[in-house]
């Protein structure tokens, strides 16, 4: 007999899943997502064992779906279809993970990684406009025109607080006090570690 959770599943009945039979490949024409279809699929979402089932995160699931799966209608019902297949919601990340795993090869989200840093023109301050051996001070180059006042106050002031002692918290025993208060004999300090 079915539990809960499969009867759920084919109540749904969603598309197969099969590869070969998927009729969402990576090249395949887009298909405009509609609001009735996006509310459609969040409530297949809820299937998943742990799905939280607030008005609030369905709203979300519906963003959700529509920036991750870029307004493409197959794509959505790929990633419900296999996210009804989990055996336990981990949160919206699990999903988007699916989705970029089948859709968008690592090589493509990562193409910010082939751009490079500009060099830097001034090795005193590494083009931050400031330079911090010790206290905070304006440096002299072109990027130091960019640095306001009060930016500046700000990391001379989070300099001197970084410099002051901390003072003792009011009693803050040690470990072999606390332990003798609590009637352990006499501990000595290396055995209290």
């Amino acid at each position: 007999m079915p539990n809960e959770h499969e009867k759920q599943q084919q109540a749904f009945d969603l598309a197969p899943t099969d590869e070969t039979t998927d009729s969402c490949a990576k090249d395949a024409p887009i298909t405009e997502l509609t609001e009735t279809e996006t509310k459609e699929f969040v409530e297949y979402l809820t299937a998943i064992p742990g799905f939280p089932s607030y008005r609030s995160v369905l709203t979300f699931g519906r963003t959700f779906l529509r920036r991750v799966c870029e307004g493409d209608a197959l794509r959505a019902r790929w990633l419900v279809e296999k996210a009804c297949l989990l055996r336990k919601f981990n949160g919206w990340a699990e999903l988007e993970d699916m989705y970029n795993a089948r859709f968008k090869p690592a090589g493509a989200r990562l193409e910010f990684e082939k751009l490079q840093r500009p060099p830097v023109s001034c090795s005193k301050c590494n083009d931050s406009g400031i330079v911090a051996d010790g206290r905070p001070e304006r440096c002299d180059c072109d990027q130091a025109q960019g640095v306001s006042a009060a930016y500046l106050a700000v990391a001379q002031q989070s300099y001197d607080v970084s410099k002051q002692p901390r003072p003792r918290r009011p009693g803050g025993d040690s470990t072999v006090t606390k332990l003798q208060r609590l009637g352990c004999g006499k501990v000595s300090p290396r055995r209290a570690r």
